[in-house]
């Protein structure tokens, strides 16, 4: 073959200058796979662990989302026209809607 090689992957004698192949054996020793063994067993446990905390302080800061919401509910006072202002009403939680208007098409000034 031009250009080619023409000989066996396997090392053959095909004439186009042959591969070398060869195998490499390691050897691990029992005490390795034994200390490796106990270092999965401490690993694993110490992971569960930590997910359960992790868990716990989510499900927690849920559960204070939650009763934070509840507290907002029962205490919001809503405004039935947004384009009065009530002074009794200052500091306090409040829920207006309204419909929204501009005279002017809204534009980005900053260069980038």
């Amino acid at each position: 073959e031009e250009g080619g090689d023409s000989g066996d992957y396997f090392g053959g004698d095909g004439g186009g200058g042959g591969h070398d192949v060869y195998t490499e054996t390691t050897h691990e020793s029992y005490l390795s796979r034994v200390g490796n063994s106990w270092k999965g067993l401490c690993v694993g446990p110490l992971l569960m662990i930590i997910s359960v905390c992790l868990l716990f302080w989510n499900e927690g800061r849920a559960v204070h989302r939650y009763q934070d919401l509840e507290e907002s509910a029962s205490i919001v006072q809503t405004i039935s026209d947004p384009s009065y202002l009530d002074s009794s009403l200052d500091g306090a939680l409040v829920y207006a809607s309204g419909k929204t208007s501009v005279d002017a098409y809204l534009e980005e000034s900053a260069s980038i």
